[in-house]
């Protein structure tokens, strides 16, 4: 699998993980897809990290505009 096909998997997984409410799964994607992005969208993706521990409505939040601004650097 290429960087390219790990990143897209990375980004449905956490898509799903969102969608059923898997925020410990969310929280393993996040720090899986940080290690694979530039450094310009680490610390939102590690905000993500940190909100699954708290505040899983955040996370959510987080987590869609994590990927948004991802697709927007694109």
């Amino acid at each position: 699998m290429t960087t390219t096909q790990t990143i897209a998997a990375l980004w449905l997984g956490g898509d799903w993980a969102c969608a059923h409410g898997d925020f410990a799964g969310l929280r393993d994607v996040a720090r899986q897809l940080s290690a694979h992005l530039p450094d310009s969208l680490r610390p939102e993706i590690e905000a993500v990290v940190e909100a699954c521990r708290r505040d899983i409505d955040h996370a959510s939040e987080l987590w869609v505009r994590a990927r948004t601004a991802a697709m927007v650097r694109a």
